[in-house]
């Protein structure tokens, strides 16, 4: 069982375009089956830890036209990757800190099923959180 709860003063939305505004939500949830042996999916790998840090965003997705990642990072602004066969990629430089984000696959939201760090925001998205730590580079 899960219980989250939420409340506060919010920022505008950036995908449905919802006013900024005092909103409280909560969110509870139940797992009936638990199988487990499951990895959790990756999308994003630190490449270089820095200020900013170097972030590998990495998917892999047959049959998509085009693939998308926008976050927090890039203004919410969509970003588009490369693709190499089945796999699509970015490079990206990124500052220490949370950072939420999830991807566009033919102009359509998608947060890849498993992945590791994904959860709702307080509009009901789901998105997904990268932890960039905080480390300087050496001289």
């Amino acid at each position: 069982m899960e219980a989250r709860a939420s409340a506060g003063r919010t920022v505008p939305d950036p995908l449905t375009q919802v006013e900024s505004g005092t909103q409280t939500g909560a969110l509870i949830g139940l797992r009936l089956l638990s199988f487990g042996g499951r990895e959790p999916v990756l999308v994003h790998e630190i490449l270089e830890s820095g200020r900013p840090a170097r972030v590998r965003i990495d998917v892999a997705l047959t049959g998509a036209r085009a693939v998308e990642v926008l976050g927090d990072f890039s203004g919410w602004e969509p970003v588009p990757l490369a693709r190499d066969g089945t796999r699509w990629t970015l490079e990206l430089s990124v500052e220490p800190g949370f950072h939420h984000f999830g991807f566009l696959v033919d102009g359509k939201w998608w947060i890849p099923e498993g992945v590791q760090g994904a959860g709702p925001d307080e509009w009901g998205w789901m998105n997904v959180t990268m932890v960039v730590p905080d480390q300087e580079r050496e001289p």
